[in-house]
């Protein structure tokens, strides 16, 4: 769930990273990237898109040609004609020596979690949107929310999500009495060559740390089920 990597290029470094994505067009990217592969293309025409889509070539720079200049960056549809050419460079500057060490995996987003999974760890999860379909490729799309939520309730590190502002995520992550602050924020979309089209409202979740106060009822509570004693 790394997508484009925007969050790891802007935060600070750590003693350990692990980015990791069940596409494995996305491990391709950033493992060229840390190997020090220079992309520089240019895509001519929806033509050339509908070229790269059929090839579905295993080469980063094709990976990431095909992405950047198809509609919503999926690598399914041409963009409009007026977005052509069509100008592509991967990855961008200091991303070799910004991957340096960092661990690149490919795989479910709960095995991964389970497999880092520490007091001391911090999880960014950036999984499908709720409510799309076919929009990220064969078995890309089925997360669901309600499985986010109880795996990052369970996990033991701190756990930040994006996700899109709609009823399904407001009542599982937003509503109180709730363990995430949410707080919402303004995206651009379908962006083109003339600018963003307009904007959609998402959602940064946070899940909250657990006080020695919470931790000590919740001790209580598992102990004797019929009373609790709050301190």
């Amino acid at each position: 769930m790394v997508g484009g990597g925007s969050v790891l290029g802007a935060k600070p470094r750590s003693k350990l990273e692990v980015i990791s994505d069940k596409d494995s067009q996305v491990g391709k990217l950033f493992t060229a990237a840390q190997q020090g592969v220079d992309c520089s293309n240019v895509v001519q025409s929806q033509d050339h898109v509908r070229e790269l889509i059929a090839e579905n070539s295993p080469d980063a720079c094709k990976i990431h040609s095909k992405l950047s200049c198809s509609f919503g960056k999926k690598g399914f549809h041409p963009n409009r004609k007026a977005d052509y050419p069509c100008k592509t460079n991967w990855p961008p500057k200091g991303w070799r020596d910004r991957l340096h060490d960092v661990r690149i995996q490919q795989g479910d987003y709960k095995d991964v979690m389970r497999r880092n999974d520490g007091p001391d760890t911090l999880f960014y999860l950036d999984p499908p949107y709720s409510g799309t379909k076919n929009e990220y490729g064969p078995g890309l799309d089925k997360v669901k929310p309600e499985e986010v939520k109880e795996l990052a309730l369970a996990v033991k590190g701190q756990v930040v999500i994006s996700f899109n502002d709609v009823p399904l995520v407001q009542e599982l992550f937003c509503k109180k009495p709730s363990q995430f602050t949410c707080h919402e924020i303004l995206q651009p979309v379908l962006v083109t060559s003339k600018g963003a089209a307009g904007s959609r409202r998402d959602l940064v979740i946070v899940k909250k740390k657990e006080t020695k106060n919470e931790k000590k009822t919740m001790e209580w509570q598992s102990r004797d089920r019929g009373s609790h004693v709050r301190f």
